[in-house]
């Protein structure tokens, strides 16, 4: 799909040589998975107060479409410089992730087979025509993460501290001898497998199993309340 081999595609040594790159490039520093978690409170937290609605004394919202989806899709976005727009919207990088990971994984079905096929690589192409300047920008002398988050991401948009974590992770990447094209071609299929697959984790803790009938599954979520300013009496997802 991108006509470069990637680290889950097989067990040769060079899929082997990836997964080591990757998993040092991505979890060296020790404070990896708490810097990880903070990222995704802070996106979180503002995907519930965006998409919350007043209704009944209670507040609702889309817990799967308007938060588990779009927050691994910004999570991502930050972390690989990419831009979103009016035009190219966390939705839009969503949905191109998931046509890359279900060509990729769950390409079983001849009789859509085609469908997934195009798609995959309509949404491979359209992210490697974006990572790849972001790559090359990151890794040209005097990168600056600011400017960059100015220049490539747009006025307006706030620096956090995910951008700084991805320019170092693709620093390490490099370190290790690698051509941008090669990072650029690890960054895409990694990225596709890193938004939906979190976000579909995240959708089947949020739906009841059949076997806990009887069981309330509205009171289990009070966790999510802290996140709305004005401190509702009840939420409830759908």
């Amino acid at each position: 799909m991108t006509h470069h081999d990637w680290m889950l595609s097989g067990d040769k040594p060079w899929n082997a040589e990836q997964k080591s790159i990757c998993k040092h490039a991505f979890y060296s520093p020790s404070t990896a998975n708490d810097q990880f978690r903070a990222a995704f409170d802070d996106i979180t937290n503002s995907l519930i107060k965006e998409h919350s609605t007043k209704l009944r004394g209670g507040y609702f919202l889309d817990a799967v479409r308007d938060v588990g989806n779009l927050s691994h899709a910004i999570f991502m976005a930050q972390l690989w410089y990419i831009p979103l727009t009016k035009t190219f919207t966390a939705k839009h990088l969503h949905d191109a992730f998931s046509s890359v990971f279900q060509y990729s994984f769950l390409d079983l079905d001849p009789t859509v087979s085609f469908k997934l096929r195009k798609d995959g690589r309509a949404a491979a192409a359209k992210l490697a025509s974006i990572i790849e300047p972001a790559v090359k920008a990151v890794l040209h002398p005097g990168f600056n993460p600011l400017k960059m988050v100015e220049d490539v991401l747009g006025v307006g948009v706030k620096h956090t501290a995910l951008h700084d974590y991805g320019a170092n992770l693709l620093k390490r990447i490099a370190a290790t001898g690698k051509d941008t094209a090669y990072i650029a071609n690890t960054v895409v299929p990694t990225a596709a497998a890193g938004g939906p697959l979190p976000a579909q984790g995240v959708s089947t803790h949020l739906i009841p199993h059949p076997s806990c009938s009887g069981l309330s599954f509205k009171s289990n979520l009070p966790l999510l309340s802290e996140t709305i300013p004005t401190n509702p009496p009840h939420h409830s997802l759908q």
